[in-house]
This record gives C-alpha cells, structure tokens and sequence, in this order.
C-alpha cells in the first residue's frame, strides 16, 4: 500500500493527455448512463469502457514515470543493438495493451488489478463494435454500473480526487451500491481521506434510509 501513495507524493506530477481524455471519456459515458435511454447506453459502453482503459494504462505510466509512456504500455518491440554486443527492444508502431494485456501488465508492475469482473463489459463492448448486441441494454447498463469501482480503485493508484475531475459524475459513480460500499471500506486509507469532507459523501453516510434504499 505505501508504493500506491508513493506515486502520488513524488514531485507534482503533471497531468497528461491521456488522463485527461480518460476522464472526458469516462464522464460522457456516464453522462450518457444517467439518461437511461437505450440509444445513448449503447454511447455509453463506447466512450465508459474506452476511459476505463486509458485510465488503467495511465496508472502504468506513472508507476514507471523515467520511462517513455509508449515502453510502457506499448505491444510491439524490435531488438535494436545496443553497439556493445548486446540488444536493447525499441517500441514498433503505436498499439497499446488490450484488456487482457492490462491485466498482466499490472501484476509484471506490483500493481492490483481491482476486484471486479469487467469481462461482461468487455463483451458487450465487443458486441457493439460488430454492430449486434446479443443482449438487452437492460444487461449493458448493468455492466457498466458493476464496474464503477474499478474508477475507486484506479485513482486510488494515482493519488487524484475524483470530484474534481470528474464532477458530478462522481456523484452517479457513488449511487451504485458497490462503489459507494468500496468507498466507505477505503475510508481510513489516506488517499480517500481527502474524499470525506465530499458534501454528498457526508449526506450517504449520515442517511441509513436513503443507503438502505440501494441495498
């Protein structure tokens, strides 16, 4: 648990393009889950799950802040000679790790991948890239509501907080009974300190009817 803050309390880190397009991706897709509406949760699955990764991969690039984000989260690398007889891998090309790849990438870091089972996500996802979801929306908006904690448990790994990136979002990521239960079992850690003073935290905690409503 000290490596995860020891990310956060390095020199301020300034915060990157991908991170900021994983959070505007990760916002519009809730945006688009909040509506409730058949039309825009098929949105919602396309922008959600393509911030969710980038947000995974941006905890990847911080964990290795000397390196160039690229070896980090690259798939393809050719040996290049080093000129002293030995070979050192240069990245090929621009594609970056897949979920899969993620998963395993993590555990080569020392990173926790969070408890949650993305794959139905995943397969919705694929789905509707092939033009045919084999499910009703009913199970995609599921789906993504399930995996909400995964956004606890990423910036957790980065040190942010979550209400000033993602704004009133935060709020719909808290209503869901999973990830409003991880955050109130993470409350004595020290990242999630700065979260309590959240006025609508306060509210949650402080409401046993309005919690029990979700139950």
């Amino acid at each position: 648990m000290e490596y995860l803050f020891h990310l956060h309390f390095l020199a301020e880190v300034i915060v990157s393009q991908m991170f900021e397009n994983a959070v505007a991706s990760i916002v519009l897709g809730v945006e688009d889950f909040e509506t409730g509406s058949d039309a825009r949760m098929l949105s919602a699955a396309r922008n959600y799950y393509a911030g969710l990764l980038l947000l995974a991969k941006e905890c990847l690039v911080r964990a290795a802040p000397e390196a160039e984000a690229i070896e980090v989260i690259g798939t393809n690398f050719k040996p290049v000679s080093d000129g002293a007889g030995g070979v050192v891998f240069k990245p090929e090309g621009d594609k970056t790790v897949d979920l899969q790849q993620l998963q395993q990438r993590f555990k080569d870091f020392g990173l926790p991948w969070p408890k949650v089972d993305i794959k139905k996500l995943q397969r919705l996802r694929n789905d509707l890239e092939h033009h045919h979801l084999k499910e009703p929306v009913s199970a995609l908006s599921e789906a993504i509501a399930s995996s909400f904690p995964m956004i606890v448990d990423f910036l957790v790994i980065l040190g942010e907080e979550p209400q000033e990136h993602l704004g009133q979002v935060w709020t719909t990521i808290l209503e869901q009974k999973e990830a409003f239960e991880k955050v109130q079992q993470s409350l004595g850690s020290m990242a999630l300190r700065w979260w309590i003073g959240l006025r609508q935290l306060a509210i949650w905690i402080g409401c046993p009817v309005r919690i029990a409503d979700h139950r």
